[in-house]
């Protein structure tokens, strides 16, 4: 028989020996199967492998080299792939999740990169999950992510919702306040969430039982979001490249760069030369209002620190951009604006001058304030 054309970009898991399948599939009508696993090579090394398969006859395995990886793949819109590799074999101990992006449906991935989109917890598997996808006949893009937001113990399990396929999560919701470890979260037939979880430590390390919640978006999101109404919170992203980014300085110019793990596939670097440096991108702002500025900005070893300002006024706190020894990726608060006129406004990164010359940025992103 034919084989069944899957949804475009939808996500289906399913559990068997340790292991953790997934269907994907983007715009066009060619599903993708993607297995992944882990293979030992030996102390402490390991490797992450992913397979695809085309159709039942035409089959192409991809493999990669990826340091400690366990991971987790979950498709956004279009063709765009995100792995994500917890905690525990990722970095270990308290750092940043380290994502990898795939824009050929999981031919190649990116270099692997941190990704400070979520606080800091302690080295446990999480999960990653995709509630629903934008698109013809769907509401709005949701992504959920389960974790114990503590960054000593494993405790207080948390359940957040992105609508940007994982760059931001603006609603959080405790599922248990008390110590938890592992998780994973599925989305019913009937729109509603189950965590599965280990609840209650021993001395030993050990579970004393596993646990089901079961709620909603409702619930998730203090009553700000269902899925026969939408969130209310509403964002507003300028990518860097495609924001006139221009200099004020007189100082050398800005470039675009490439890299796959940019939200945009791309990035505007700026080499500042002193204090006072800026990059300069334009915001066009069509419904007025108050809204909190984030920028999400490339990091590395060369790092800024950076001071942003909206119009000419100063917004919020200088922020470091410094990432000693790795490259990643992470958002800034740069303060809260009130935008009193439609059409083009300004915003500018100035370099401090107290530490590296990147001024890196990605987007910019007005978000409504969330109570």
């Amino acid at each position: 028989p034919t084989p069944r054309k899957l949804r475009p970009a939808s996500l289906t898991m399913i559990r068997e020996n340790s292991m953790v399948l997934m269907a994907t599939a983007g715009p066009t009508t060619n599903g993708r199967m993607c297995r992944e696993m882990i293979r030992g090579q030996g102390t402490p090394s390991t490797r992450a492998e992913a397979t695809q398969s085309r159709s039942r006859r035409d089959s192409v395995e991809a493999r990669a080299t990826l340091a400690n990886g366990i991971h987790r793949v979950t498709a956004s819109a279009k063709t765009r792939l995100v792995s994500v590799w917890p905690n525990r074999y990722s970095s270990g101990g308290v750092q940043p999740r380290i994502t990898s992006v795939s824009r050929d449906r999981g031919e190649t991935w990116s270099h692997p990169v941190y990704d400070s989109a979520v606080a800091l917890y302690t080295a446990v598997d999480s999960s990653l999950a995709r509630y629903s996808d934008a698109g013809p006949g769907s509401d709005v893009s949701r992504v959920l992510f389960s974790l114990p937001d503590n960054a000593a113990t494993r405790s207080n399990l948390v359940v957040s919702v992105s609508y940007d396929d994982g760059l931001s999560y603006p609603y959080s919701g405790t599922v248990y306040s008390g110590p938890a470890s592992y998780s994973d979260i599925a989305r019913l037939a009937d729109g509603t969430i189950r965590v599965l979880y280990g609840k209650d430590l021993t001395a030993s390390s050990l579970v004393d039982h596993v646990a089901v919640a079961r709620f909603n978006l409702a619930w998730l999101t203090g009553g700000r979001d269902c899925p026969n109404r939408g969130p209310e919170v509403a964002q507003y992203v300028t990518q860097a490249e495609s924001a006139h980014p221009g200099t004020g300085t007189g100082h050398g110019r800005p470039d675009v760069l490439a890299d796959t793990s940019a939200s945009g596939y791309r990035y505007v670097d700026y080499q500042a030369t002193g204090a006072g440096d800026y990059l300069a991108l334009d915001l066009i702002v069509t419904r007025v209002g108050t809204y909190d500025v984030f920028a999400r900005c490339r990091r590395s070893a060369t790092g800024a620190t950076i001071q942003a300002s909206v119009d000419g006024t100063p917004s919020g706190a200088a922020f470091s951009t410094a990432f000693a020894g790795a490259v990643g990726y992470a958002e800034f608060a740069c303060g809260r604006h009130t935008f009193a006129r439609p059409g083009r406004h300004t915003i500018w990164f100035a370099s401090t001058g107290t530490a590296g010359t990147s001024i890196d940025i990605d987007y910019v992103r007005l978000q409504t304030p969330v109570s």
